[in-house]
């Protein structure tokens, strides 16, 4: 079972990000200004970005147990995942794949030099 903490250990792991509350105060991450990560309102799913629509399809259709979708983020790619449901092994390259969609290149170089 994955966690806030768990979550923020992940995001604040990766270069350049940075922690803000977001709408009702609950955490979230930013990278280049941009927001990649955060806690949904009902606090019990994480709000990331799928690689793309056909991805978050994908996750929503394999494992419903895990993944979520609501009408406020309409057509993007943005998919909740359940942190009760994952373990911080799982929920890692879902926020990293976030994190990628909002990350500057200069920022992408260095994770993928550091992974070498």
């Amino acid at each position: 079972m994955a966690t806030e903490d768990d979550l923020r250990a992940i995001a604040l792991s990766l270069p350049g990000v940075e922690e803000r509350p977001s709408y009702g105060r609950r955490p979230s991450w930013r990278v280049g200004g941009h927001g990649f990560a955060g806690i949904w309102k009902d606090e019990a799913h994480a709000v990331l970005e799928a690689e793309d629509r056909a991805e978050k399809e994908a996750l929503l259709a394999a494992e419903p147990g895990k993944f979520a979708a609501t009408a406020h983020h309409g057509e993007s790619s943005r998919v909740l995942v359940r942190l009760a449901a994952v373990t911080p092994e799982e929920l890692r390259p879902l926020v990293v794949e976030s994190w990628r969609h909002h990350a500057p290149p200069d920022l992408l170089a260095r994770l993928d030099d550091a992974a070498g």
